[in-house]
């Protein structure tokens, strides 16, 4: 069951193997990739090590700029150790530094309310 952010294990390495596997499979559009990594968002939760990983399979795979970001924004708020995001997670090696301040801009926005007027 899900204890929240903070007491959930992030997701097992069987099944996270499995996930990264699937996105491999040839014929998969950005679209599908982006609707799995959303659909295993929505009942586990991740690593920073874990959100590298699936950005480096989307980097292989060619996918536009724009869905490695998205699946960024999409795993942020599940993962276990986000205070490594931007260092682990958006390391060098798998986002440009313009798309890494994108990403987090867009994910600092979200945690803000705006007030009411």
């Amino acid at each position: 069951s899900d204890r929240g952010i903070f007491f959930s294990p992030p997701m097992a390495k069987p099944a996270f193997e499995k996930l990264a596997q699937v996105l491999k499979t040839d014929g998969l559009s950005d679209f599908d990739k982006n609707y799995l990594i959303k659909q295993a968002a929505e009942r586990n939760y991740f690593t920073c090590h874990q959100v590298n990983s699936l950005i480096r399979v989307m980097s292989a795979l060619e996918s536009t700029s724009a869905n490695r970001r998205g699946v960024a924004i999409t795993l942020y708020k599940r993962t276990t150790d986000s205070a490594n995001f931007a260092k682990v997670a958006l390391s060098e090696d798998v986002m440009k530094e313009a798309d890494r301040e994108m990403v987090m801009d867009e994910v600092n926005a979200k945690g803000k309310r705006k007030p009411k007027k």
